[in-house]
């Protein structure tokens, strides 16, 4: 049986005004489902996205997401993204982000999952250069995970207001968040 999953991914940044998805650009391994596009919400210092979609992965769909991007050295996945391109994706698709010095750009999102099955995130953009460190335009991007980002705060009060934010809004508690949800940092 095909199922659809709700698949999470938080773009961290201070800088981000607005995203916006691009129509169109939703695609799945052929058979499995997928929302028309992704549920998003940008708050003061983050972006959270949500695309329900199925799991299974597929050559066509990384090709696409890398000829999207730019190609090699446009695309960066903190977990399992050692070879510089996703070999196969669950599925993929584009957003146009608004910076609040006025800069915009568009970029890539796209899930797979590594060797110990742990889903992880692409993202890509012929405006992103992956060098040490990656950049976004003018901006640093980096990865995490929220148990990463938090540390010992998960066991504590002490959450950052636009995580309890984000929380709300993947409908998941924040220490079932830190375990699944990827992060990229933009600063």
């Amino acid at each position: 049986m095909v199922t659809k999953h709700r698949n999470e991914v938080i773009l961290d940044s201070e800088l981000i005004l607005s995203a916006e998805y691009i129509s169109g650009t939703a695609i799945a391994t052929k058979g499995q489902p997928i929302d028309p596009q992704p549920e998003i919400k940008v708050t003061d210092g983050s972006a959270a996205i949500v695309m329900a979609s199925g799991r299974k992965k597929s050559l066509p769909i990384a090709k696409r997401f890398i000829e999207l991007s730019g190609g090699n050295g446009h695309m960066f996945a903190p977990l399992g993204g050692q070879e510089g391109a996703p070999k196969e994706l669950n599925f993929m698709f584009g957003l146009s982000l608004e910076f609040k010095d006025g800069a915009q750009t568009t970029i890539y999102l796209g899930q797979g999952s590594t060797k110990s099955m742990r889903n992880d995130w692409w993202i890509g953009s012929p405006d992103l250069e992956v060098a040490n460190p990656a950049s976004l335009l003018k901006y640093t991007v980096s990865g995490t995970d929220l148990k990463t980002d938090l540390g010992d705060m998960i066991d504590s009060v002490k959450i950052p207001p636009k995580y309890k934010v984000i929380a709300d809004f993947l409908q998941m508690p924040i220490k079932h968040m830190t375990q699944k949800v990827n992060v990229f940092k933009i600063t």
